[in-house]
């Protein structure tokens, strides 16, 4: 285990060690997949995004985590290979936990959500997403939950587009806290 704390994000000092999560977190054929070093760059320079940003330090101090909610109720993380399955488990949660805190409702009278996305082939993503409520839906959405029966429901197979088809976004409800 490699006993990983977090912190808050603290802004363009980090920025280096995030970057450098790149070509150890994401094979090769993925590295310019969203949030990219560039557009990361571009939603941590948002205040608020970055005060909704954790990072997360092993034992030496180096950079192996981070998650973030932006404006839209997306959940984006990256993590160098060494995080344990548990470890990952804490990135989630704390999103989770934070747009809970964060997320208005998108129309009123129900509730908010949380999504993000990864590739169809990302298994590993996708099993971390299913522990944490997320189940699949139709077209374009890997992923829906109402966290608020506190459930989690086996996923039917993701139907996507062929436009899209390495790709799968993933959302949950969120039950008020």
């Amino acid at each position: 285990m490699t006993l990983l704390r977090n912190r808050p994000y603290a802004g363009d000092a980090d920025l280096p060690a995030l970057f450098a999560l790149w070509p150890a977190c994401r094979p090769a054929a993925w590295q310019a997949d969203f949030p990219s070093p560039t557009d990361l760059a571009e939603l941590l320079a948002a205040e608020h995004v970055a005060r909704r940003t954790r990072v997360w330090m092993d034992a030496r101090d180096r950079t192996c985590a981070y998650a973030l909610l932006d404006d839209y109720g997306n959940l984006w993380f990256d993590r160098a290979p060494q995080v344990t399955d548990d470890e990952a488990d804490d990135l989630v949660a704390r999103g989770i936990a934070c747009a809970r805190k964060e997320r208005p409702a998108d129309q009123p009278g129900e509730p908010a959500t949380l999504d993000t996305a990864c590739r169809t082939e990302d298994h590993a993503r996708i099993a971390l997403l299913r522990r944490h409520g997320f189940t699949e839906q139709t077209a374009r959405t890997l992923c829906s939950n109402d966290l608020t029966s506190g459930m989690t429901q086996s996923p039917p197979v993701c139907r996507m587009p062929t436009d899209c088809a390495s790709l799968s976004s993933c959302s949950c409800l969120l039950a008020p806290t």
